[in-house]
């Protein structure tokens, strides 16, 4: 009778034979399309037992591809999981039972659907079967009459599996790494996996087996006669959260699929054992399941010799499992502060080109200007310019984005550039605004918006142009430094309704002050919560430029520290942006 390695799933059925106790002594493959059973020497699985007839059964495939199992007629017959058959359909993991023996057949559980892939699919997972005999007991450590002792070679061996998990950057690698150190000789696991085990584990099957075969096709099978895995065991994991202790673990009863993460690492198997199982962490829901389908729990699964069935045995595969969760947890960390370190450059890289976006030191002919930006964030969702217009004009710009951080950002960078290639082409700022709304209207999305203030000013006479779409009012402040604010007429926001904002005319006097801003000035609080509004405003910049005089640059640095100390060493919650305006020549004499 054959004595080959298990067949890999990939290529094809398998049938293992375990003897009395369990004892695995032969896997066969499937190769052809009959396989005679029987204790003769002229058959392909040969059982050595005057219980088994000459010819005791066949195993066949139909022209579906699916196999049976028929009897030919033997004197002590033939069972399918522990019912009589004469002729009888196979499915993976069914247990045929021949005089002593046990024929365990393992087969791919094919998806239709996935049929015909596109491409070639592999995957590490794989299937095994739940049973739902009963253990002769189940215990956790909370059960232990005294603190298990463990050996210092364990733990040594322990603490040198977490060094090792900590140079495995791929998750699946460091699973396989520790199912192949508890199988080894030192701690004798005769059969080791990590399951994916969901947390409805008393759910109908068909959703169940639907769960399952949405996953990829196994690339590795379970080597045939591998232990069932207990459901009463599960179920106590999944219930207590805590390592759990079984014996006499034995396969029977119904049965369903769960799903296997990591290739298993198997050695030759007994039925009649003891299994341990611990937790590893919550589970993602695996990759094609339903949406619906239940949240899952990774569990490491090992089966033992019965000696090994003590309180210290399980609680040193607890610690084996806790050194891959410290290891899982490690590389979280590592993966995180690596993203994080690349999402500071890509920010720091978009605040400096941000930061370029604004004039940094204005120059225009006739008149002083200054500009304070402070983002939030990072990088902040407030627009402002000044753009020289072919008409001699200069156009001084600010706008609020509704909302922070980079979403706000691309929309005022998109600002930015559309005033100024709106500019280029000789577009008037009336037609200007018109477009940004329909522009806005077209791209912003949940109910965003923007508010937006421009003044087309001209530094030769002081006559300018204002359109105010939902933002605060400019201020004057006259050479005394009285303020007031800048009539305009009430436009709705930018990116809500199609109506073209309406302009309104006025005059820059000389040695008058013209300041536009955002929102963000006017709603600073002081560390007790009092919002400094418009008045206050008002106050810190009459007295930023009544300190500073004619230098306008000294008043936004002033306003600027001045706003800082209301505020205090709190985090800001708002963008605070200001352009500060002032003629710089006497009028003409025309006026």
């Amino acid at each position: 009778m054959p004595d080959d390695a298990p067949t890999n799933l990939a290529a094809g059925p398998v049938i293992a034979v375990t003897a009395a106790g369990g004892l695995l002594i032969a896997t066969v493959p499937m190769t052809a399309d009959r396989l005679l059973v029987g204790r003769t020497a002229d058959v392909d699985v040969r059982l050595e037992s005057t219980m088994v007839s000459r010819h005791h059964a066949e195993l066949a495939r139909d022209p579906d591809g699916r196999w049976w199992v028929r009897d030919l007629g033997s004197r002590n017959g033939t069972a399918v999981n522990g019912q009589p058959a004469t002729h009888a359909p196979l499915r993976p993991g069914d247990r045929i039972q021949i005089a002593d023996f046990v024929l365990t057949y393992t087969a791919p559980c094919p998806d239709p659907s996935a049929a015909a892939p596109a491409e070639p699919v592999t995957s590490t997972r794989n299937r095994v079967q739940l049973s739902d005999a009963r253990p002769d007991r189940i215990s956790t450590l909370g059960d232990a009459a005294e603190p298990p002792r463990l050996a210092a070679a364990h733990l040594v061996t322990l603490n040198d599996l977490g060094r090792r998990l900590l140079d495995i950057a791929d998750a699946d690698a460091r699973r396989r790494a520790l199912c192949a150190l508890l199988v080894g000789r030192e701690f004798q696991g005769r059969w080791a996996a990590v399951l994916r085990v969901p947390r409805e584990l008393d759910a109908d099957p068909d959703v169940l087996a639907e769960a399952a075969a949405a996953t990829p096709a196994p690339a590795h099978a379970p080597v045939p006669g591998a232990p069932y895995v207990s459901r009463g065991v599960l179920r106590t994991i999944l219930a207590k959260g805590e390592p759990v202790l079984a014996s006499n673990v034995r396969a029977g009863g119904s049965s369903a699929a769960v799903t296997v993460d990591v290739e298993l690492s198997i050695a030759p198997t007994v039925l009649t054992a003891a299994a341990i199982a611990c937790v590893l962490g919550d589970a993602p829901p695996l990759p094609g399941a339903p949406a619906a389908a239940p949240c899952a729990l990774d569990v490491l699964y090992v089966v033992l010799p019965p000696q090994y069935g003590t309180a210290e045995w399980l609680a040193l595969l607890d610690l084996a499992a806790k050194q891959c969760q410290q290891a899982d947890a490690a590389w979280v960390a590592r993966r995180r502060a690596v993203d994080h370190a690349a999402l500071e450059r890509e920010l720091q890289r978009a605040r400096e080109i941000q930061m370029r976006l604004v004039p940094a030191a204005p120059r225009v002919p006739g008149l002083d200007v200054t500009i304070g930006f402070v983002p939030c964030h990072w990088v902040g969702g407030d627009y402002v310019d000044v753009v020289p217009l072919p008409d001699g004009r200069v156009l001084l710009a600010v706008a609020d984005v509704c909302g922070k951080g980079l979403p706000a950002a691309l929309v005022a960078s998109s600002l930015h550039t559309m005033v100024r290639a709106s500019i280029a082409a000789h577009v008037a700022p009336a037609v200007l605004m018109a477009n940004l709304n329909a522009y806005l209207r077209s791209t912003l999305v949940g109910g965003s918006f923007v508010t937006m203030v421009v003044v087309a000013l001209d530094p030769a006479t002081g006559q300018l142009e204002c359109i105010n779409a939902g933002h605060p009012a400019p201020l004057v402040l006259s050479p005394s430094c009285a303020p007031r604010e800048l009539p305009a007429a009430e436009n709705l926001v930018l990116g809500i309704l199609p109506d073209a904002p309406v302009a309104t005319a006025a005059h820059l006097a000389p040695g008058e002050t013209l300041a536009l801003y955002t929102d963000g000035l006017t709603e600073l609080t002081d560390p007790a919560g009092n919002l400094l509004g418009t008045r206050g405003l008002e106050r810190e910049l009459a007295a930023a430029c009544a300190a500073a005089g004619p230098d306008l640059a000294a008043v936004a640095r002033l306003l600027t520290g001045r706003l800082d100390a209301i505020h205090g060493p709190a985090p800001a919650t708002d963008d605070r942006t200001f352009l500060l305006a002032r003629l710089a020549e006497p009028l003409n004499s025309e006026l």
